[in-house]
């Protein structure tokens, strides 16, 4: 407290000695470690929230009680969108003379893109002890309140992600919002028949965006056409795209994709197909990645606002103290991006190209005018 800054800040001994339990009982409870049950780490917690203990390994900065370090949780930073978006918050940080200090939640093996709140626990935990000026925390998955008890009066935070308490402020893209305006794009221009290739169930983005999706499709009279899960790589995005036209061919005339990348394997597949785009089929893709206006055809998609979250996140986090801050989500736009990968339903019924037309529309959609020029993977 201001008026007693010398006095000696709570440490972990003051913690175990007040709880009853070992100093090791209480290290280990305030990093969520499974082997604490969770009676007793509730009244380790309790005592730590009663004497204001916060754990710092960064003792330089005990001297000056500031911080530098701002702190980032992350996950599956080889995807476009979290890694864009950590590089956005750097950028802000950095012009205020911040650090950042980035942990990622583990996500590899077969179920690497199955997430959950408690993996993101143990990273905030992991930074927390670093005693950040404040934290960023991405999580694709829905936070529910008691995910931040630990947190409440310690560690100024800011979700990018889909936030249940409103104890902290979150900032995130309107998911439904935007695809809801793609699948009103592709009607407005005669499609009536549209399919979805989306992204783990789990994944808040991709339930959002596939909630975008059918109501884009209900709220205009429309049957909700095919669609399959994808793992958000260009590989789920091609097999997804050779299941529709093996099992749906003639049941949709435009796909909506939940990101750029799963779209990059979905115009491969047309194309080995010999189905044209757009004259066959239109697609939609997410993200707007850089690469989507060089692909063949460049890619329709809609564009997320890394710069926006970055900024917002950051200024959020060092409003001045003192000042009320208004925690109620904010939700940023995603313009449509329209490319040549979109255009007007086609008049006749698609049906499977014979290998003679597979091998024409094979170097028109290259954009070559009789042979193809180098080799492309």
């Amino acid at each position: 407290m201001p008026e007693e800054q010398n006095e000696r800040a709570p440490t972990m001994k003051d913690v175990a000695s007040l709880s009853g339990f070992s100093p090791q009982t209480v290290h280990r409870s305030l990093h969520a470690s499974e082997k604490v049950d969770p009676e007793t780490r509730a009244k380790i917690l309790k005592v730590v929230k009663e004497i204001g203990y916060r754990p710092n390994r960064a003792a330089r900065h005990l001297a000056t009680a500031k911080s530098s370090i701002l702190g980032i949780v992350s996950f599956a930073t080889q995807i476009y969108g979290p890694a864009h978006t950590i590089l956005s918050i750097d950028e802000v940080a950095k012009s205020l003379g911040l650090n950042i200090m980035l942990t990622t939640v583990p996500s590899w093996g077969p179920e690497k893109y199955r997430l959950s709140p408690d993996k993101h626990r143990r990273a905030v935990a992991e930074i927390a002890g670093y005693a950040p000026i404040g934290m960023v925390l991405l999580s694709p998955v829905r936070l529910t309140r008691d995910f931040f008890e630990d947190w409440y009066h310690s560690l100024p935070m800011i979700v990018v992600g889909e936030c249940a308490s409103s104890a902290f402020a979150s900032i995130d893209h309107d998911y439904a919002g935007a695809t809801k305006e793609a699948v009103k794009y592709l009607i407005d221009i005669g499609h009536t028949k549209i399919a979805c290739i989306k992204g783990p169930p789990d994944w808040t983005p991709a339930r959002f965006r596939s909630l975008g999706w059918s109501q884009g499709l209900t709220e205009n009279g429309l049957p909700l056409g095919p669609w399959y899960e994808g793992d958000w790589s260009p590989q789920s995005g091609y097999d997804i795209a050779r299941l529709l036209i093996k099992n749906h061919l003639g049941d949709f005339t435009a796909i909506v994709v939940q990101n750029d990348l799963m779209a990059f394997g979905v115009l491969r597949a047309l194309q080995e197909a010999g189905i044209r785009v757009p004259q066959d089929v239109s697609v939609v893709g997410y993200d707007d990645m850089p690469d989507a206006g060089f692909s063949i055809p460049p890619l329709t998609t809609l564009r997320q606002d890394y710069e926006g979250i970055g900024k917002t996140a950051v200024n959020n986090l060092m409003a001045p103290a003192g000042k009320e801050k208004d925690n109620t989500p904010v939700l940023l736009k995603c313009p449509l991006i329209v490319r040549a990968s979109t255009g007007p339903a086609p008049r006749a019924k698609l049906r499977k190209p014979s290998h003679k037309s597979q091998r024409k529309n094979t170097i028109e959609a290259a954009g070559f005018s009789g042979e193809t020029i180098g080799s492309r993977a």
